[in-house]
């Protein structure tokens, strides 16, 4: 096994300036053997890294495109995929409620201006998408989706998270999702990770205490959620029910090209706790 470049670890997660935009997808963030080492680097440096508002969405996050469906070549399901996962979630239980994690709103929830980088010069600044978005009691819950062939560790499942929910806190456009969600604004938000059991960031999880300084990081981040009104992290796990998509899934032709995924069956997913 490749040992990890510790020295250049080190420049990235300690740079001058450092963008929390940009923490995430950062050298070896998404391999498991650096997740101490990275861990440590930002929990030093915590206080410094900078938020950046350039390109990033103000309005329309819910997107009137958003129906479930996913374009197919001849209704083939294969392969697997998180935005198939995602919209299968999503019809599923959009008009019933999951035990856990409530009534789903929406998936892919853009984050990144539109219309940037058309000016000569001028360079996109993109911020990813939240997976799935659901609403249980009085909870809005953020979450990211991780399935069972994603390699992402836990920390980078965490830090994207984190980034996302803190960014729409810190530069005022919860005020704006909510309303277009038609959700109270008293609406406490809670950040979730969902992971596949044979998901890397799953193994993580299940052995977390493996992981000490990452245990102190995502205490850290409870902390600066909580003092920012935002509930602490939710950890949930699906269990694989088969990896094989043409039996777990089905498409059901919409239009055109267009089907509606759905599951052939209930998914299993169940609640994680870990130790602060």
């Amino acid at each position: 096994m490749k040992l990890p470049n510790k020295t250049k670890l080190k420049e990235q997660y300690t740079k001058v300036g450092q963008n929390w935009r940009d923490i995430y997808r950062g050298y070896g963030i998404s391999s498991k053997g650096n997740t101490d080492i990275i861990s440590a680097h930002i929990l030093n440096e915590f206080g410094k890294i900078k938020w950046s508002e350039n390109g990033l969405l103000s309005t329309e996050f819910k997107r009137k495109g958003h129906r479930g469906y996913c374009e197919l070549k001849n209704g083939q399901i294969d392969p697997f995929n998180e935005k198939r996962f995602c919209r299968a979630v999503y019809n599923e239980y959009k008009k019933k409620t999951h035990p856990l994690l409530g009534l789903f709103l929406d998936y892919e929830i853009p984050m990144t201006e539109r219309g940037q980088g058309k000016e000569q010069g001028k360079e996109k600044v993109t911020h990813g998408e939240i997976d799935l978005c659901s609403f249980r009691d009085n909870e809005l819950l953020f979450i990211e989706a991780k399935i069972a062939s994603n390699n992402d560790s836990l920390l980078r499942a965490i830090l994207e998270i984190f980034v996302y929910v803190m960014r729409l806190k810190v530069f005022g456009r919860l005020p704006q999702f909510l309303n277009e969600y038609s959700k109270p604004k008293d609406t406490k938000i809670t950040p979730c990770i969902l992971t596949f059991m044979k998901a890397a960031s799953c193994e993580q999880l299940i052995n977390i205490i493996k992981y000490p300084t990452l245990i102190k990081l995502i205490n850290k981040i409870n902390k600066e959620f909580k003092s920012n009104g935002i509930n602490e992290l939710e950890y949930y796990i699906v269990d694989d029910p088969n990896q094989d998509s043409s039996s777990w899934l089905r498409a059901e032709l919409v239009a055109g090209k267009n089907y509606k995924i759905s599951f052939t069956k209930g998914i299993e997913i169940k609640q994680m706790f870990i130790p602060k």
